[in-house]
Order: C-alpha cells, then sequence, then structure tokens
C-alpha cells in the first residue's frame, strides 16, 4: 500500500490520460472495456488532483 501513496500527481495524471486514449480507442470494439477504462481514467485523474492540492 506504500506504493499508491508515495504516487506523485504527475504520474496519475499521465496514467489518466493513457486509460483515456486508451478507452476511445476500443470504444467501437469493446464497450465494457470503455467504460472501465473512461471510469479508471475519471478516476486516476481525480486522485491526482486530490494530491497536488493537499501538498
Amino acid at each position: 500500500m506504500n506504493f499508491f501513496n508515495n504516487l506523485k500527481p504527475m504520474h496519475l495524471y499521465l496514467s489518466s490520460i493513457i486509460c483515456i486514449v486508451g478507452s476511445s480507442l476500443l470504444k467501437n470494439d469493446y464497450h465494457t472495456f470503455y467504460i472501465v477504462f473512461l471510469v479508471l481514467g475519471v478516476i486516476l485523474f481525480f486522485w491526482g488532483m486530490t494530491k497536488r492540492i493537499k501538498k
């Protein structure tokens, strides 16, 4: 669990972008993965934002 606490906001933002781009690439073929990656991208974005605000 300590690994997740040490993540920098920039890594979370980058992961968010990768998830959102990946979801847009999978939108037409795999609707379930589209939803999962889109939700994961939004969660990572807001997690990064809250970590940045707390600093």
